[in-house]
């Protein structure tokens, strides 16, 4: 095989060949070319994840395809702060065409090394780069989470887990998982409803809220998780819970809908929830408040399945799809909505907690001789009590079989 390479230059003027700029100038062709090709690369960085954006991103500035300022934006979110996010990048310095190899992996190294510290010293503090970002918010859910437990967000809020599990035993990461997390700032009482007994406790997580039952739901894809798996896990959610108005499903269910939510197709995992939504008369927010707005972005295009639905209307509902890039191919949804008119929801009452007895203290002669003693002086009453009442029942079936007419 006979290749030949051939040198490109992104900023020469040549590669402007539409016919508006025939008459432009080369050197507002060369700017042109740089624009143009600033944007491409601005757009390409959206579309790789971690850890591999932030090495490309200070490729391209050491080509000169983004800028310093751009560049500290994109590797703010590398090591999170606990107080500014941003500040990880103020000190980062680019290196000299001079510096060799050796000094790059040093750099490298060393900035690894700082990223670890401040994982074990925040413990999983990396939610601090999307706090900030919703400070009025109440309620925050996060789907595929890979928590294991007992691993635990640092922050302030107060969180609920449904734990992922181990893809292999060796496993140092999870595979699923969904967390809930508070504003300590929420004036209702969030009562967190556990997994215990449901047939599939890995794909959702339920909550009540403000007179509100709501489930947080992840069904996978149809490569690893059957259309009828996930029918099942839907059908095994509760659609009432005693003291609610209303139930709230939501999230990713890998499930579309096509000219109902406005997406360019549909898929068979979309028909049966929209028949089940039909048989429960439950409502789809997305072909009403955000109809046509992608919720998944990816390299190879966009879909709406991150949905979200009722089973009565909502008071004052408000969807919003953000389009901060927070290293996830699911955008950022923020849905709103006023609870329903009276006090705030209080946590249940529970019952006094069953006194404990430490049976080591039997094992002293002394304090078994009291038990043994105070349980004998009890039964003499108790027994008592058995004989009068015994004594009663004779005496009425007596009464029964002798004084009653026939």
């Amino acid at each position: 095989m006979d290749i030949h390479p051939i040198n490109f230059h992104p900023f020469d003027p040549k590669n402007i060949n539409d016919p508006k700029y025939e008459s432009t100038s080369n050197e507002n062709k060369q700017q042109l070319a740089k624009e143009l090709h600033h944007k491409r690369a601005e757009r390409s960085l959206q579309f790789i994840r971690a850890p591999v954006k932030y090495a490309v991103a200070q490729a391209f500035h050491t080509y000169g395809w983004v800028s310093l300022e751009e560049l500290k934006s994109i590797l703010a979110s590398r090591i999170p702060h606990r107080d500014d996010p941003r500040s990880a990048a103020e000190h980062y310095r680019p290196l000299s065409h001079s510096e060799d190899m050796e000094t790059d992996d040093q750099a490298i190294r060393s900035l690894e090394a700082k990223k670890r510290k401040h994982n074990e010293q925040d413990n999983l503090s990396g939610i601090n780069t999307i706090l900030p970002h919703i400070p009025s918010t109440h309620l925050l859910f996060l789907i595929e989470t890979w928590l294991l437990t007992p691993n635990r967000y640092y922050t302030s809020w107060q969180q609920y887990h449904v734990y992922g599990k181990r893809p292999m035993p060796t496993a140092k990461r999870g595979h699923l998982g969904i967390s809930l997390l508070v504003n300590p700032q929420c004036p209702f009482y969030v009562h967190f409803l556990p997994n215990t007994s449901s047939t599939f406790p890995l794909y959702h997580l339920s909550c009540i809220v403000a007179n509100t039952l709501i489930h947080r739901v992840y069904l996978p894809p149809t490569d690893t998780f059957t259309d009828e798996m996930a029918m099942a896990v839907l059908d095994s959610l509760p659609l009432f819970y005693p003291n609610t108005t209303n139930t709230i499903i939501c999230r990713d269910f890998n499930a579309r809908f096509g000219s109902l939510t406005g997406d360019h197709i549909s898929n068979t995992r979309g028909a049966l929830i929209q028949k089940w939504m039909e048989g429960h008369n439950i409502q789809l927010w997305n072909a009403t408040l955000t109809y046509r707005q992608p919720t998944f972005l990816q390299w190879s295009g966009s879909s709406i399945i991150d949905l979200y639905m009722s089973t009565h209307p909502c008071t004052n509902p408000s969807m919003h799809i953000h389009k901060l890039s927070l290293d996830s191919d699911h955008k950022m949804i923020d849905f709103s909505f006023t609870p329903p008119f009276g006090p705030p929801n209080t946590p249940p009452q529970h019952l006094p907690s069953r006194q404990l007895w430490n049976l080591n203290k039997l094992k002293n002669s002394y304090i078994l001789q009291q038990y043994k003693t105070a349980f004998m002086k009890n039964m003499e009453l108790l027994n008592k009590d058995i004989e009068q009442c015994y004594n009663n029942i004779q005496c009425s079936t007596y009464y029964l079989l002798h004084y009653l007419p026939p």
